[in-house]
């Protein structure tokens, strides 16, 4: 295993340059963790074992409120479920992506998957984990989420949620 960390301002950019670093190094998959997340020691090896294109865990926004994982325009809670479930987006703070993502020749996705457009529907700009599983959609790839190890994670904030 080979770690590698990237510093910034831009989320969006990050994730470029971690997703570009991951292709030098010929890596299998990328593990994105962010800084302001609480998870166990297994979570790796855990999200390796199911094989999946794109899965993460599923935690609550900073709001507190909501998850950050979503389905058919709805937010889904993790809460009280187990195993996994097919969702539309997850938030990337805890993902694992297999590189295949980002290097197949017949479903290559655009470089700029981790961008931040403005939705003029919503009236808001949408983050670029939504945005990325949205592209990776629209190329058949599948996204996950694991309900048994989102009941293990933390975001962390003013408080941790």
């Amino acid at each position: 295993a080979e770690f590698v960390l990237a510093e910034g301002t831009y989320i969006n950019n990050l994730r470029t340059e971690l997703v570009d670093k991951a292709v030098d190094i010929k890596a299998s998959h990328i593990l994105f963790l962010d800084s302001d997340m609480r998870f166990p020691p297994d979570t790796l090896e855990r999200l390796l074992k199911h094989k999946k294109d794109i899965i993460g865990a599923n935690y609550r926004q900073r709001t507190q409120k909501e998850f950050t994982a979503s389905k058919n325009n709805k937010f889904i809670s993790s809460e009280g479920k187990s195993g996994l479930e097919e969702v539309d987006s997850i938030g990337l703070g805890i993902a694992l992506i297999d590189m295949n993502v980002f290097t197949s020749k017949i479903r290559n996705i655009p470089k700029n998957a981790f961008a931040m457009p403005f939705d003029t529907e919503i009236g808001k700009f949408v983050g670029e984990d939504v945005y990325f599983c949205t592209i990776a959609k629209d190329f058949n790839f599948q996204v996950w989420v694991d309900h048994d190890l989102s009941q293990e994670v933390r975001h962390c904030g003013v408080v941790e949620f």
